[in-house]
């Protein structure tokens, strides 16, 4: 199949409207369609991850704990570009790109691609005299690594054919940082042990992009934004 492929020159619009060349790898007519292979045994298909993770806890006296930890990961793998099949559809998927072979038509950019990711979280607790209870917890999130991309527009025999523009270690999205706080009280009746909360998620009413089309025809457009600050209280019952 490698030596039918032919190389093929398509013309698209870019997001701002600019024209846009691309020198793809297509096959011929004759060819279209002639299979439904599955491929099962993909070469090189291997996925290397490679993490490093430190983590801390500890009491200070018998009031306060503190917790930090963090991890910052190398990734070696396939990814897709045909994301409507195999790529993360939720309005808050963590990533929108998928991890799968795909047939890729831009020789230009590889079916392997080599990215990272890292995250750092904190958290602490403090008790006050007379139970009340104060407690923080922060995290830092690196966004996904992606591309834009080039759907399957019908200019091409193989199909589909959605391709990645250029490597995804060119791009990452927003990047999140989140603080959420928690006051409590805890009472004691009888032997019931009543705890009053009160929540405050996302402190700072961080607002990052955590989700955005990456189609050629829509680029950029967003689809979910992280959820605003938040208020909650709540009730627990010990017996």
């Amino acid at each position: 199949m490698a030596s039918s492929r032919v190389p093929t020159l398509i013309h698209v619009t870019g997001p701002s409207g600019q024209p846009e060349t691309y020198h793809v790898f297509d096959i011929p007519a004759s060819l279209a369609g002639q299979s439904d292979a599955l491929f099962d045994n993909i070469p090189d298909s291997d996925f290397h991850y490679t993490t490093l993770d430190v983590a801390f806890s500890s009491h200070i006296g018998r009031r306060f704990f503190v917790q930090t930890s963090g991890d910052y990961q190398w990734r070696d793998e396939l990814r897709t570009a045909d994301i409507l099949d195999w790529g993360d559809q939720t309005p808050l998927g963590a990533d929108a790109i998928g991890v799968n072979f795909f047939l890729n038509t831009n020789p230009t950019v590889r079916n392997r691609q080599r990215t990272t990711t890292y995250q750092v979280q904190a958290l602490g607790r403090y008790v006050f005299p007379h139970d009340v209870g104060i407690a923080a917890n922060w995290r830092y999130q690196s966004g996904f690594p992606y591309s834009r991309i080039i759907p399957d527009l019908g200019l091409l025999n193989l199909s589909p054919a959605p391709f990645f523009v250029e490597n995804l270690n060119q791009h990452r999205s927003n990047n999140v940082s989140l603080l959420n706080v928690r006051v409590d009280k805890l009472f004691q009746i009888g032997k019931a042990r009543i705890t009053a909360m009160f929540d405050v998620d996302n402190v700072l009413n961080a607002n990052p992009v955590t989700n955005f089309n990456l189609f050629n025809d829509d680029f950029g457009h967003v689809i979910a934004v992280l959820d605003p600050r938040v208020a909650l209280i709540g009730v627990r019952l010990t017996f």
